[in-house]
């Protein structure tokens, strides 16, 4: 029974919701979205609507009920989308993606989760969830402890970012069950949520829906992006899944004849990448944004680009007013770290190769070179010459999308990479390697 709950009844319960409120951004901005882009749009909205519920300690109570009532307006609002015919090969490369994300965990036979003796992060992540439910960011009461401790650094002193763990806390409300066993299923779920953007984003260069939604299964599985996801990297996977969703809904934002405020979805998608992010999130969204931007002003003009720059700006800011209280803290918790770990590999055995980035590597552990050194190095060559491809066939079929997707991740890489860390390197590289697989396998 706690398999079944874990397993199928929790990603169910948070796709009903991701799709309710995906439903509600799509009405509120009046802008029709891709299929594929409701759900992972929706999830986007949760993650917002949870921060501001459990900003202040007394209003954390309400963060689960406001996310199913406003799920629930969305569907209400938009009954004849919820008529209309499912896209079976988007579901499919979805429901794929999630199935190999947790095949791990379920082909041993019960409910557990990866990795916990690579990297503990896991512990953390569920001590931060578990207060953040119940308390939001207050450590009041609290005895001293490990799981004291815990809290206190991740929600006081670090001003640590929580909007990746939001949705697996409001899913552990709703299906009552202990969210250590909801934590693999979660990754699995925002894998199979990346998989839809990604069919989304590729879906002006393929005109195959089965081709597609190839595309959109293999690029999800790029390999550190999986590896990552067994070894408890909740904020890489999610970054992944935020970061396709913002470059995806760029174009949205700056269609001919959409209104202005076809911005909100875009918006929504960028103060929930800042929850999962902090500050960070500027460097992976600004290439993407001003790339956007720049197509804009040279088709529509300065009037055009300036109205929907406005409004883009006012929405993020009031959305992302949880984000910002606790920036400075986080920004000088950073600074700290950073000048700490300079050098540092923290479990990493070397510094990551920058070739991991195609998403291609054979080994039983990205920290290791593959086995067959070869057979990988050629597949990653091509995997580069197709990537190159790809682009240029995405440019050339008017859908600059895949290209600032790809672009805008490359850029911010190398603008996190050049002061970074190993270990920070390691989560930029997970968090772009999607990018560019899913370009090479357009290619």
């Amino acid at each position: 029974m706690t398999a079944l709950v874990s397993w199928v009844v929790f990603p169910l319960v948070l796709a009903a919701i991701s799709l309710g409120l995906g439903l509600l951004v799509e009405a509120v901005s009046g802008v029709r979205l891709h299929g594929a882009l409701l759900f992972p749009t929706g999830f986007a909205a949760m993650i917002i609507v949870g921060q501001l519920a459990t900003a202040w300690s007394p209003t954390v109570p309400l963060a689960t009920p406001a996310v199913v009532v406003l799920a629930a307006a969305g569907m209400a609002l938009n009954l004849e989308r919820l008529r209309g015919p499912v896209d079976i090969a988007a579901a499919t490369a979805a429901i794929a993606v999630y199935a190999v994300y947790m095949a791990p965990v379920a082909l041993s036979g019960g409910t557990t989760f990866a990795g916990w003796i690579k990297l503990d992060d896991g512990a953390w992540w569920l001590a931060v969830t578990d207060r953040i439910m119940t308390h939001g960011r207050s450590v009041a009461g609290l005895q001293p402890s490990s799981y004291e401790a815990t809290v206190q650094y991740e929600l006081a002193t670090s001003g640590y970012p929580i909007g990746s763990f939001l949705p697996l806390g409001i899913g552990h409300v709703i299906t009552r069950q202990d969210s250590a066993w909801l934590l693999q299923p979660y990754m699995a779920f925002l894998a199979a949520m990346l998989a839809l953007v990604l069919y989304a984003l590729v879906s002006r260069v393929i005109a195959s829906r089965v081709l597609r939604a190839l595309v959109a299964f293999a690029a999800a599985q790029a390999a550190l992006t999986y590896g990552f996801a067994l070894w408890g990297g909740v904020k890489e996977v999610a970054a992944a899944l935020l970061v396709a969703l913002a470059a995806a809904l760029v174009t949205v934002a700056t269609q001919k004849n959409a209104p202005v405020r076809s911005v909100i979805p875009l918006a929504v998608a960028t103060a929930a990448l800042a929850g999962a992010l902090s500050v960070g999130a500027a460097i992976w969204l600004a290439p993407m944004l001003l790339g956007g931007a720049a197509l804009a002003l040279h088709a529509h003009g300065w009037g055009f680009i300036l109205r929907r720059a406005g409004l883009l700006t006012g929405v993020v800011l009031v959305l992302s007013i949880p984000t910002l209280v606790i920036a400075k803290a986080f920004i000088r918790w950073e600074r700290d770290l950073s000048t700490l770990t300079k050098n540092d590999l923290v479990n990493l055995f070397r510094p990551l190769k920058p070739e991991q980035i195609v998403g291609i590597w054979p080994a039983g552990d990205f920290r290791v070179d593959p086995g067959l050194r070869g057979p990988a190095y050629v597949l990653i060559a091509v995997a580069a010459a197709a990537a190159a491809y790809g682009l240029y066939r995405a440019w050339r079929s008017g859908a600059p999308e895949l290209v600032l997707y790809t672009g805008g991740a490359l850029v911010s890489l190398v603008l996190l990479m050049v002061p970074g860390s190993p270990w920070i390197d390691a989560k930029a590289l997970a968090t772009a390697s999607p990018a560019f697989l899913v370009a090479a396998a357009v290619g």
